[in-house]
């Protein structure tokens, strides 16, 4: 007889368990995600350099220009980049090659490819260089900077 209450009373409870009410919240939340442009690279071309050649000492100051159309003598670069991104290239514009002041070179690139649009491109860098009078014999070299930047985000 309990049991037979106690299904009873359980049994009862059940109804009333089922009718208590109930609330519901709900929330936002966010997702989010940042797209960089892919880095650039710049690759200086393997076994070449802006070659002014041998020149001999003279009692006038020469000036020897080498064309960034000269496949042999001109300095090369290739790059790549993100597509569709505006690539900055920026030379510098001299390069002290003999050490005075009086024999910069001057030097001028030439860049190919979009560099809007493509992803890869050639920079060739020519230049004049100014060998002073009597200049001292010897074998001389300078160094200078190409640059190739635009924005990540």
């Amino acid at each position: 007889m309990r049991m037979l209450l106690t299904c009873a009373l359980v049994a009862a409870a059940l109804p009333m368990v089922a009718q208590v009410p109930t609330t519901t919240a709900s929330g936002q939340g966010t997702a989010k995600v940042t797209i960089q442009a892919a880095a650039a690279t710049l690759t200086h071309t393997d076994g070449r350099f802006l070659n002014f050649g041998t020149i001999t000492a003279s009692s006038l100051e020469q000036k020897i220009t080498i064309g960034v159309d000269t496949k042999t003598t001109a300095d090369a670069f290739s790059f790549t980049k993100d597509f569709n991104e505006i690539a900055n290239i920026v030379v510098d514009p001299t390069c002290n090659v003999l050490g005075g002041a009086t024999a910069d070179t001057i030097l001028l690139p030439s860049i190919s490819g979009n560099t809007a649009s493509s992803t890869s491109g050639a920079i060739a860098v020519g230049g004049t260089l100014t060998v002073p009078a009597w200049a001292l014999k010897g074998s001389y070299t300078g160094h200078y900077n190409v640059t190739l930047s635009y924005p990540l985000l």
